[in-house]
């Protein structure tokens, strides 16, 4: 609703502030919960029950969501169409029968986001715990906060940069910077954590 609502000249910014809230309140306030859970109880009663006291904060977020939900008001493009009864019975199958080459690149985007998202940040806390078997499970958390911010950070950037270079290149770019720096982040990523956590044990 508010990118519907935004004016075209902010419409990437804008775009780009609400998917910074996937990294932000998905991933970084998430890991800092857990962080911060796990610094609290310690990582023995933290595994027994104190994770428990994370979906608190679910339950907050929820609550916002439902306020959000009744007292947003539609946005004016679909008061406009409903007022002039041109809103559809079944959005869902016209979407698709009339633009089902547009829509299904738009799925497969989105999948591909997703999936990117997912590989990476989803799987750091495995990455870091499992693989390069660093300690405290702290550590591996406030890792992915840090992680989690930056991308929030990325997300902005891009949404901006996209009302410059159009969206379809904008997606070109970051999908090529992303092959391109995938494999020497992931390197970096394991020297400077492996050499971060060995000044802290010695």
């Amino acid at each position: 609703m508010a990118i519907e609502s935004s004016s075209p000249r902010y419409r990437g910014l804008v775009s780009g502030v609400i998917e910074s809230g996937y990294y932000w309140g998905g991933y970084a306030l998430a890991a800092f919960t857990f962080a911060s859970l796990r610094d609290y109880f310690g990582t023995r009663a933290f595994v027994a029950y104190g994770w428990r006291y994370a979906f608190l904060v679910g339950l907050a977020v929820a609550v916002i969501g439902v306020l959000l939900r009744l007292t947003v008001d539609e946005p004016s493009i679909y008061r406009e169409l409903k007022s002039a009864g041109r809103v559809s019975r079944a959005p869902v199958i016209e979407f698709f029968s009339k633009g089902y080459r547009d829509a299904l690149i738009a799925l497969l985007l989105l999948a591909g986001i997703f999936w990117v998202a997912y590989a990476t940040l989803g799987f750091l806390p495995t990455y870091l715990g499992t693989f390069l078997r660093i300690p405290p499970l702290s550590t591996v958390f406030w890792g992915l906060t840090y992680a989690s911010l930056i991308g929030g950070v990325i997300t902005i950037i891009g949404g901006v940069l996209s009302n410059v270079t159009r969206r379809k290149y904008a997606f070109l770019y970051y999908s090529l910077i992303g092959i391109v720096l995938a494999y020497p982040l992931t390197a970096i990523l394991r020297s400077s954590f492996l050499a971060s956590w060995s000044r802290l044990a010695s």
